[in-house]
């Protein structure tokens, strides 16, 4: 499987609005299941963006990617499992 790096930035603001906010700078929001577990144990969603055009050469092409995702210096591997365009 092939990889790739994508760099992304933590958000702690999210909703409707912020994730509006997010769009119009050119950024997409994006979610991280599965990386941090909650204290009851359940994975939790780590909320981050990253730029268009980082994530272009991931969605818009046929192969499937091994993605080293780095968030404000912390490196997880991760896949893409689900896109939704609005």
């Amino acid at each position: 499987m092939k990889s790739i790096d994508v760099k992304g930035t933590a958000r702690t603001v999210t909703g409707k609005k912020a994730s509006r906010d997010i769009r119009k700078a050119g950024a997409v929001p994006c979610n991280l299941y599965g990386e941090v577990k909650g204290e009851n144990g359940l994975p939790v969603a780590q909320s981050f963006s990253a730029t268009q055009e980082e994530l272009r050469k991931l969605v818009y092409s046929p192969d499937i990617y091994s993605v080293n995702l780095n968030i404000d210096g912390k490196v997880c591997k991760a896949i893409m499992k689900e896109l939704q365009l609005s």
